[in-house]
């Protein structure tokens, strides 16, 4: 009985991890779209091929819509900061500016395999 759970607990973890691999691997892709100057909502609700199938977007980018939605939102507010940008030349919501991509501000930090994010998404920038 005990050795079951064991073994149940640790297939569970491997899903998890592997999910999240792919996961990144998937944002990864999206920002590279991103950074070569596809727009924002077509790189994000395109499929990327290496590693989902036409039926597993949606469900993907209900997962991601909250990473991504963070991140936008949080550089406009570091490019606003940062940059002492006027409001007439800030960015609309929902949308990363192209400036982003060539300031000096990182939009991601890989290491050992993954991708993490130099601040953190869970609360706004001050």
């Amino acid at each position: 009985m005990r050795k079951r759970f064991a073994l149940t607990y640790r297939i569970a973890q491997k899903e998890i991890l592997y999910n999240n691999i792919r996961y990144c691997e998937i944002m990864l892709r999206i920002l590279a779209r991103i950074k070569e100057g596809m727009p924002f909502r077509r790189a994000f609700l395109s499929r990327v091929e290496d590693f989902e199938i036409k039926e597993e977007v949606l469900h993907n980018r209900l997962i991601m819509r909250k990473y991504f939605r963070e991140l936008t939102r949080n550089h406009e507010k570091l490019l606003n900061k940062k940059l002492c940008a006027p409001a007439s030349k800030r960015g609309s919501p929902g949308k990363i500016p192209q400036e982003l991509f060539n300031s000096q501000i990182p939009l991601l930090r890989i290491s050992r395999g993954c991708a993490a994010l130099p601040f953190s998404p869970l609360r706004d920038v001050k």
